[in-house]
């Protein structure tokens, strides 16, 4: 690997709202930004409610809706867990991974699932009793400012324009962020074969929440190649929590 610094820290997006429309929060339109980690003649080339076909493929799709309303979607084959079909029987999750998961497809069908991972498999209790299985959706973000939360994953700024979103890079299917390196297939076993990206591209598309049409859109300009790194810069900070203690305790 090259020598250098960089932080470990989540992949950050920021959306300048003077390009594409200025961001509205709680009446906006639909912002999808088409997230394309490999290869950009693999994955899914049109995005949710997007009719026109991009110029290369995505493994993932943010969706902005409102500040209630928000989640990282993935190609429906690049998912590393498996998700629910209406096809399955009562212990279909129970595999946990997608054996058939590939970043070698690529589809233009505008097929995004949700990051579904199962936290509780299909299972009968002693008295005979089914429990079904549940699980929970890893993609869904949460609004708000980091100053006030450390859970937050995105925010609008109305005074700059703005938008700002904090993606872990596990979600991304990210394996080693000091080399590149992401998921490429899985060999089953819990082995998962990963290869290194030349860089991310990225697409913004506005939508029309009344219409559903597209109002604007941004096709990928370059390739975002992030600099490698044997050892990450840090640094500290004091969570939001310290203060409010400090409040409460800081005159013992």
């Amino acid at each position: 690997m090259a020598s250098g610094r960089a932080p470990v820290a989540p992949t950050f997006v920021r959306l300048d709202g003077s390009r594409v429309a200025k961001p509205v929060v709680h009446s906006a339109p639909e912002y999808v930004v088409g997230i394309d980690t490999y290869r950009r003649d693999r994955g899914q080339f049109r995005l949710p409610g997007v009719a026109r076909p991009a110029a290369v493929g995505f493994e993932f799709a943010l969706v902005l809706n409102d500040t209630s309303e928000a989640q990282l979607r993935v190609a429906p084959w690049y998912n590393p867990y498996l998700g629910p079909r209406k096809e399955m029987g009562p212990t279909g999750l129970d595999l946990l991974y997608n054996e058939a998961a590939t970043v070698d497809v690529a589809r233009r069908d505008g097929a995004f699932d949700s990051l579904f991972v199962t936290t509780n498999r299909w299972r009968i209790g002693r008295g005979g009793r089914t429990y079904s299985a549940r699980g929970v959706n890893r993609g869904r973000l949460r609004y708000g400012r980091t100053a006030e939360s450390t859970l937050a994953d995105w925010y609008v700024d109305p005074a700059t324009g703005l938008i700002e979103i904090r993606v872990a890079w596990g979600l991304l299917n990210v394996t080693d962020p000091s080399s590149r390196r992401v998921m490429v297939r899985y060999r089953r076993d819990g082995v998962f074969e990963t290869a290194q990206t030349d860089g991310f591209r990225f697409a913004i598309a506005v939508l029309d929440q009344a219409s559903g049409a597209s109002v604007a859109g941004i096709e990928p300009e370059r390739t975002y190649a992030w600099p490698t790194w044997e050892e990450p810069a840090w640094h500290e900070r004091l969570k939001p929590a310290y203060f409010a203690m400090r409040e409460v305790w800081g005159s013992w």
